[in-house]
């Protein structure tokens, strides 16, 4: 599933790369909070995810996010450099809503497995009290563990937030967690970006460039139905995508990975957002799509967005698309994207593919 994003995304920048005007201090890579999964089966709160994971249960639960190393890229003039291997980051973080209010941890680790093969791991951020919070297990370009420090410049091959996600009792909404971010160096270990504490306004409060564009593809492999299945409703994931074998019909999210920003926040155009799909034999209509996706309105807080049609437009065999798919929708300053799908008895989603604009790089570095 990871592989088919990097492989398109990189083959597209390297076509359509251009000019650059931005500070290129760091790679900004973000994904859903609903790209998260729990590590333990819960028939209380059975798997379900939207834009974020929400545990729906009384009792804290335990989920694994993995960080997507993809959707950067290099140049080899103007000014030439290389895409960073290492571990060394700015800052790295988790966007949650803690709606517990008993004085239950809400925490997150971050854990990276580097070429020697040890795993290696964060501070740990804390919170314990409600609310929207960003928990930071690096800042400050430290990740909080001297041994992770002492061996950062070693090539990382895989990393990950380990969170546990307190639980909530009625009347109070589930914790989540909404969205996740790391902040990989691009040159140096310390790639202060000169921006705010947070690192994350726009220097001068000029937006910054919206450059180039890629395509981006998620398989229907990662959709997850939206709330827990009950009753008739089942949910069978196989090679071909997501397929509803009940008799009702229920919602499922797929997410879509944003390829990384160039240093800061990225005032987000997309268009071209396609759904594929197959129906049974004898089974006749197309899945409800839309598009949905966070959005900051401050560095900590974020609020939940749609494309007000709430739904695509039948384009082609096989596939609904974003209605007027020419045409840029703005995202602004996404945290997380993904799509929505409502689908029948017989329906399964094979994957999601869009058109998303990149910040480009710069001589700034």
């Amino acid at each position: 599933m990871i592989m088919k994003r990097i492989v398109l995304a990189l083959s597209m920048v390297s076509a359509w790369g251009g000019s650059a005007l931005a500070t290129h201090k760091n790679w900004t890579m973000q994904n859903a909070g609903g790209q998260c999964y729990f590590t333990s089966y819960s028939t209380s709160s059975p798997p379900a995810n939207d834009l974020a994971i929400a545990n729906y249960d009384s009792q804290s639960r335990f989920a694994i996010c993995p960080v997507s190393l993809a959707g950067r890229w290099g140049s080899s003039s103007g000014p030439q450099f290389v895409v960073p291997r290492w571990a060394a980051a700015m800052s790295a973080k988790a966007l949650i809503e803690n709606n517990n209010t008993t004085g239950s941890v809400f925490d997150c680790i971050t854990r990276a497995r580097l070429s020697t093969q040890s795993i290696f791991f964060s501070q740990t951020a804390v919170a314990n009290t409600p609310g929207q919070k960003a928990l930071y297990m690096a800042s400050s370009s430290n990740w909080g563990n001297t041994s992770f420090e002492n061996n950062q410049s070693l090539h990382v091959r895989s990393m990950d937030l380990d969170c546990r996600i307190t639980g909530t009792t009625s009347p109070n909404p589930p914790s989540v967690i909404k969205g996740y971010q790391v902040k990989i160096c691009q040159l140096s270990t310390t790639c202060n970006d000169g921006g705010s504490p947070d690192h994350e306004g726009t220097p001068g409060g000029v937006a910054p460039w919206v450059g180039d564009r890629a395509f981006v593809q998620t398989s229907g492999l990662e959709c997850m139905p939206t709330i827990p299945l009950a009753g008739s409703d089942v949910m069978q994931r196989t090679l071909s995508g997501a397929k509803n074998a009940g008799s009702g019909y229920f919602n499922v999210f797929c997410p879509i990975t944003q390829p990384a920003n160039d240093s800061w926040w990225h005032e987000r155009l997309i268009r071209q957002t396609r759904v594929y799909y197959k129906n049974d034999i004898g089974v006749s209509g197309a899945p409800l799509c839309g598009l949905v996706w966070y959005r900051h309105t401050q560095f900590s807080f974020v609020t939940l967005e749609t494309d007000g049609s709430n739904t695509f437009t039948m384009d082609g065999p096989g596939f609904v698309e974003q209605e007027f798919p020419q045409n840029d929708l703005t995202l602004g300053k996404d945290v997380a994207v993904g799509v929505w799908c409502q689908i029948g008895p017989g329906q399964t989603i094979r994957g999601v593919t869009a058109l998303m604009s990149l910040t480009t790089i710069s001589g700034g570095m």
